[in-house]
Order: C-alpha cells, then sequence, then structure tokens
C-alpha cells in the first residue's frame, strides 16, 4: 500500500457527508495515519490529522473498490504521490465508494470499480504484493497493473495479524482509456507502433501524414523510419477486449471516405517505401538489380556504337566544314551542293560534267549559272547558290548546316549548349543574349518567334533566313519574353520543331525530351507550393546559379584535358537517352502526386 507522508498543520477538518473519516493503512493492514478523506467534483483530498494534504485527480485513477471497512485504489503517475496502491480502513466505506462512482459518472470518466470482492479491487492488488515485484514504498507500474487483470491464481498473503488465502479473480472489464489514440482518443483501431514507441489508429497516422506531409511522430515529434506497421499483438488483445467497440470502430472507419482516401494514399507511400528501400538492401531478390544492370550494359554500349557510327559517317562532313574551298574537288563541289536542299540535287549532275571544283567554284557569277552546263534556269535557285557561296567565300570553308556540322565545328559550345538548355534554360538564354547574340541568339528567337509572313517584306529561303537577321521587334520580344518566364523548354521545342525535316528523328527526340522536362518543372513548381515553401524560391535560384556557374567553370578548366571520345559519349547520351531517363523521372512524380492528392 501507497503511504501518505504529509506536512504539519495547525487545525483539522471534521467529518461530514463528503468527508470521511479515514485511516490510511500499509500492506499488512498496519494503520499508518488517520485523517479525513475528502471527495469533490474532481479529486480526492486527503487531510491527515498530523496535518497536510494530499491530491488524486479522478482522471489519475486507474482503479478502485470497498469492503465493509475498507477502501482502496489504484493511482497513475500524474498525481502527486506518484503510481502505487492506497488503502484506508473506513466505517462509511460504501457511502464513499458510492459518492465517488457519482462523482466519475458526472465527469465522465471510465474507471474499474470492484465491489464483489473479498479485499477491493482484490483481482488487480491483492495478489500483486509489493515484495514480490521488487518495488518500493508501495508504488506499483502500469505494465504490473495490467498484466494482473490477465492472471487468476490463488495467492497467499503474510500479515503481522496471520496468513490468509485470497482468490483471485479475473476481471476483464479493463478501461477502454488504457487502449486509447492520442490522436482521436478513442479507441485503438489497427494499432500501429511507430519506432518511437507510440502507437496510433492506424487511420489517424494516414490523416496526420496526409495533412501535414511529415513523417514524424505526431505526440513527440520524432522522425520515423521505414514505414510502420500495424501492431498485431495489441490489435487482437483490444479485438478480445473490447469486441463491441472495434466493431463500431470500424464502421465509423469504413464509412468515411476521407479516411478510406487518407489509407489509400498511405498505404500507396507505404509500398513505393518498401520497393525503393528494397532496391537499395544486398539481401533483397536481386531480380530488378539483375534487369537494371543489363539495361546500363545495353544502353553503354548502345552509346559506344552511336559514337563510331556517327564519328564514321561524319568523316565527309568534317573534311568540308574544316577544308578549305579552294582544296574541294569536284565531289566535295556536289556534296555541298546536295546539302543545299533536294531542289539542288537537280544540278549535281550539270556540276560533274563542268567538272566544277573548288577553285573553279569560287570563280562563277550569277549569269555564268544560266548558261551551260549549270542550266540554271529558276532564279530563286540561282540566287539561293549565289547567297550560299557568299557564305563560303567569306568563311573560307563550307559553313554548318545541320546539328552535326555545327557539332564537329563547335564541339565545346555544342555539348555546353545541349547541357545548359537542358539544365537550365532561362540562364542559357540569357547568357546566349548577353554574350553571344548575333551568332546563336538572334537565329534562335527568329526561329521561335518568327515574324508573321504579312510583316515579312520579302520571302525567305531556308538557309537564307538567317542571313543578315535584323533585331528582334516588339512583338517577338513579348512573345519571346512570354514563353522565356513560363514555358522556356517550349522554345526549345519549337526550334527543334524548325528542323523536323532535316533531322527527322533527333528533332523528335528533342522535343519529348523538351515536354518531359516542362512536367518536371511543373511539379517542382506543385511541390513548393504544396510544402508552402516559396518563400525559399530567391534562395533556390540563388544556389542553382552558384551550381551552374561552378559546374561551368569546372568543365571549361578540364576541357582541353578531356578527350574527344569522352565528350561524344556525354553528348549522344544527353541527346537520346537523356528523355528515357525523364520518363522515368516523371512517372514517379505522376504516383508521388497521385498520393498527395488522394
Amino acid at each position: 500500500m501507497g503511504l501518505c507522508l504529509c506536512s504539519e498543520t495547525k487545525h483539522f477538518i471534521e467529518e461530514t457527508e463528503n468527508r470521511f473519516w479515514v485511516i490510511n493503512v500499509n500492506d499488512d493492514g498496519k494503520k499508518i495515519c488517520p485523517g479525513i478523506m475528502e471527495l469533490t467534483e474532481t479529486c480526492l483530498m486527503f487531510y491527515p490529522k498530523k496535518g497536510g494534504l494530499v491530491r488524486w485527480p479522478y482522471i489519475s485513477l486507474v482503479k478502485y473498490g470497498y469492503d465493509s471497512n475498507l477502501f482502496s485504489f489504484v493511482c497513475g503517475r500524474r498525481c502527486a504521490t506518484g503510481e502505487g496502491i492506497f488503502g484506508f480502513r473506513c466505517m462509511r466505506a460504501e457511502d464513499l465508494f458510492n459518492m465517488l462512482q457519482n462523482n466519475m459518472q458526472n465527469n465522465r470518466i471510465s474507471i474499474i470499480s470492484d465491489t464483489d470482492s473479498e479485499f477491493p479491487t482484490s483481482g488487480l492488488i491483492i495478489p500483486l504484493r509489493i515484495s514480490s515485484i521488487s518495488l518500493k514504498s508501495g508504488y506499483l507500474t502500469r505494465a504490473d497493473v495490467l498484466c494482473a487483470t490477465v492472471m487468476e491464481e490463488d495467492v497467499k498473503l503474510d500479515g503481522n495479524e496471520g496468513t490468509r488465502i485470497a482468490t483471485a479473480k479475473l476481471d476483464r472489464k479493463i478501461s477502454v482509456s488504457e487502449f486509447s489514440c492520442h490522436c482521436c482518443y478513442d479507441i485503438l483501431v489497427n494499432p500501429t507502433t511507430l519506432n518511437c514507441g507510440h502507437s496510433f489508429c492506424r487511420h489517424c497516422l494516414a490523416l496526420w501524414w496526409v495533412s501535414s506531409k511529415k513523417t514524424e511522430c505526431p505526440e513527440c515529434r520524432n522522425t520515423w523510419e521505414g514505414f510502420p506497421k500495424v501492431n498485431i499483438l495489441l490489435r487482437d488483445i483490444i479485438e478480445k477486449l473490447f469486441p463491441d467497440a472495434i466493431q463500431q470502430k470500424y464502421k465509423d472507419v469504413e464509412g468515411s471516405h476521407e479516411i478510406i482516401h487518407a489509407l489509400q494514399a498511405f498505404n500507396k507511400y507505404g509500398s513505393d517505401q518498401n520497393q525503393a528501400s528494397a532496391g537499395t538492401q544486398g539481401n533483397q531478390p536481386r531480380g530488378g538489380g539483375f534487369f537494371s544492370g543489363v539495361l546500363t550494359a545495353l544502353t553503354s554500349v548502345a552509346v559506344v556504337l552511336l559514337v563510331y557510327h556517327w564519328s564514321s559517317r561524319d568523316s565527309e562532313q568534317d573534311l568540308l566544314v574544316h577544308k578549305p574551298v579552294a582544296k574541294w574537288t569536284a565531289e566535295e563541289v556536289v556534296l555541298w551542293l546536295e546539302q543545299l536542299g533536294p531542289w539542288a540535287s537537280h544540278y549535281k549532275e550539270h556540276f560533274l560534267s563542268g567538272n566544277v571544283n573548288g577553285r573553279l567554284l569560287l570563280t562563277l557569277a550569277e549569269e555564268e549559272f544560266s548558261k551551260n552546263p549549270y542550266s540554271i534556269e529558276n532564279s530563286s535557285h540561282r540566287k539561293a547558290i549565289l547567297l550560299e557561296l557568299d557564305r563560303v567565300k567569306t568563311l573560307g570553308v563550307k559553313p554548318p548546316q545541320n546539328l552535326w556540322e555545327y557539332k564537329a565545328v563547335n564541339p565545346g559550345k555544342s555539348l555546353f549548349l545541349l547541357y545548359a538548355l537542358k539544365s537550365s534554360p532561362r540562364l542559357s538564354m540569357l547568357y546566349l543574349y548577353l554574350f553571344d547574340y548575333a551568332e546563336t541568339f538572334l537565329p534562335f528567337i527568329h526561329t521561335t518567334c518568327p515574324l508573321q509572313e504579312e510583316q515579312k517584306e520579302q520571302e525567305e529561303d531556308l538557309f537564307a533566313k538567317f542571313i543578315d537577321l535584323q533585331d528582334p521587334t516588339w512583338r517577338q520580344w513579348r512573345e519571346f519574353l512570354v514563353k522565356y518566364v513560363f514555358l522556356p523548354y517550349q522554345l526549345i521545342a519549337e526550334f527543334a520543331w524548325d528542323w523536323l525535316e532535316l533531322h527527322y528523328w533527333t528533332s523528335r527526340f528533342i522535343i519529348v525530351n523538351a515536354m518531359l522536362l516542362t512536367v518536371l518543372e511543373l511539379f517542382s513548381f506543385w511541390n513548393l507550393w504544396s510544402r508552402r515553401e516559396l518563400k525559399n524560391l530567391p534562395q533556390l535560384m540563388w544556389r542553382h546559379f552558384w551550381n551552374m556557374s561552378t559546374h561551368g567553370i569546372c568543365v571549361a578548366i578540364f576541357w582541353p584535358v578531356i578527350p574527344q571520345f569522352v565528350c561524344n559519349c556525354f553528348f549522344y547520351w544527353a541527346l537520346y537517352f537523356n528523355p528515357i531517363i525523364n520518363i522515368d523521372l516523371v512517372v514517379k512524380e505522376i504516383r508521388r502526386f497521385e498520393t498527395q492528392v488522394v
């Protein structure tokens, strides 16, 4: 039994209707301290005769009971005396018990009471002697109390007044509050225990996760790892002890659409987590890892074959863009003519019959193209050939007219534009405007934001439209800036669309990749908005600018020592295999988005 140790006071309260003369006794029934027990609306108050005051809030009582002249109760940790068993001899024990029970009902507090026993709460208190559980001062832990309720055995009690045997009864009416969820404060349904030890209803944990987007305990805020499972042992105990309450709670849960959606989202998140963890653990089945390794090996082989294929195919074109015009052979002149467009292929036989080499090509004038052996009667065709010939004379070599020739002439710049426009399109376009305006930015803006046909003073040929480009109009700037701010990848897709006739598959890869990158960017903004992190956008932009700048500086420093073969591998990987990776990223983002919405 617990002992009430109190300080001295100068007066003593008399016995009334709600005040009872009691004597605190120990485990052996020895009288310890007489006094007055008062029952208020919220707590038990004991006034020892020696003086002082001890309070036990009703909500802290675990169980209470009485016999003919003894009243006792078990209190929890939420009181000044701590957890323990306390007994008091009282001539009005039944009246004290009834008044306490009325106060409990008025306050809607559910506590187990026991009036049918030789000793009050004998099924819970008497069998658990203090010496048998190795505790001091008569205190009893909640775990010991719960264990005692499921034990039924004869217990021998030793005392100064003699020895008696009491049969402990099995009390199955454990309080529902012992198995309550700390979120809904109702009985636990499918109790889920976290790493920190706290248990909650599974649907309460799902609702908490959906609303907070955090994997942490709702009570102690400790982050839980992995995916929490249902505590099967605790669930079975609760279902056996409180079958009616559990069935009613199950019906309430199944009838709530909000709870069902939250559970679906929570379980889907758990499935994704389990799949991710299974892929990283070495002791898991290695089927996925095997296929991933095969895919990686095949991809590497494909990259090597692509590099070899295009390197061998572009050897002639590399000669044209690097070889001076004066050294071109008649076959190279015909190759240059064919690349002007399908319309020029009709004249290649004429040039071959005239045995026109590079030196002779530089001396040709406009009127000579209309005569034999050239016989170019179409004036627009003659004009297109002359415009391209003027560019050749100015540069001294064949100007690049497609992606592969541009890459051959500018390998570093092409690789930079490919990765920069993919990773940071806005920053890359700003760089082109500031440092490469005439050569790259003007053709780009005139292709993505062209003038309307009625605004053009003259028709332009496919290759002549990039010659003598004028500054963009305000209308072009407005269109460009809107796309630049909201849909920068659309500008890249429109530029690739303009080259579909020349690069059938490559342009389509670029367009698909631009669409995927746009979707990923939209998901990034959605995540920032849903997590209320838009205020961190300036900091994220500065961090992105810093990362891009440092990466660019590092590439510029190490570029001279990087083998061309390695650069080609990176180029073709970003061009043809990066869209496949982005498809996988988009699928994952869509699944995550569905989980959050559901």
